[in-house]
């Protein structure tokens, strides 16, 4: 896997290092089984499989769908094989 990670300004803290996480780790951070996660953002687990992969990347209606069901901002999530 690859270690992808970030930098973050936070006027408070000043720059501090983040790691993004694939959809896969962050639907298994959250325990979640495949089944439940298609449910949550009303896809099929194909697709799901596709997005966890890095086959496929979502089109930007679903993904606003994935990062507001998953809390989530752009910057935290990386679709990438």
């Amino acid at each position: 896997k690859y270690n992808y990670n970030r930098w973050h300004i936070n006027s408070l803290n000043g720059f501090r290092k983040e790691k993004k996480m694939t959809l896969k780790d962050i639907r298994e951070s959250k325990n979640w089984s495949l089944e439940t996660a298609c449910k949550a953002l009303c896809i099929d687990a194909e697709t799901l499989i596709n997005y966890e992969t890095g086959k496929e990347v979502p089109d930007m209606w679903i993904l606003d769908i994935i990062l507001n069901v998953l809390e989530l901002d752009y910057d935290d999530i990386i679709f990438d094989s």
